[in-house]
């Protein structure tokens, strides 16, 4: 046992994740514009990625019909997915890229489990999880910027307001 009770032991464990070129780009282009390490920025994509797929599938699952359109969906990237090859190079210099990253040993216990019942890789769900983090992260960004732009500051008596 450790400080507070807690029990000694790993609490980060290591994962190599294969990125595609687009989305292996997009991460690197956001790590060097926000300052950011890549492996810190893409532990924290994947973990709102994860965070924002469930809350998803808590509000998709309130109505039975949506529940009947998963399962349609499913069963169509089930029969499809038996002919695609998510690792192949579709072109000379299409390569993907791989990546390191340290992730909570609970979590990557859920994102291992996730993985299992959708009948995903873990390389795969971790990597929309990812995608979906980025997403979320540039969604909510591009909505501060334009919260900016709407709001402009105005001079009135040597005090700057906000109108």
């Amino acid at each position: 046992m450790s400080f507070l009770g807690m029990p000694a032991g790993a609490k980060y464990v290591r994962r190599t994740i294969y990125l595609r070129p687009q989305l292996e780009y997009r991460l690197r282009s956001l790590a060097v514009r926000e300052s950011w390490q890549l492996a810190d920025l893409a532990r924290t994509m994947i973990i709102v990625g994860l965070t924002v797929r469930e809350l998803q599938k808590s509000l998709e699952e309130i109505g039975s019909e949506h529940k009947l359109v998963i399962a349609m969906k499913e069963l169509t990237r089930v029969t499809r997915s038996s002919a695609t090859h998510p690792y192949s190079f579709r072109g000379v210099n299409r390569r993907g890229v791989w990546i390191t990253v340290h992730l909570p040993a609970g979590f990557l216990a859920h994102v291992v489990t996730y993985a299992r019942v959708k009948g995903y890789s873990q390389n795969d769900a971790l990597s929309m999880f990812l995608r979906d983090g980025m997403l979320c992260y540039l969604t909510g960004y591009n909505r501060f910027l334009r919260a900016l732009v709407e709001v402009e500051p105005t001079q009135s008596r040597g005090k700057v307001t906000m109108q």
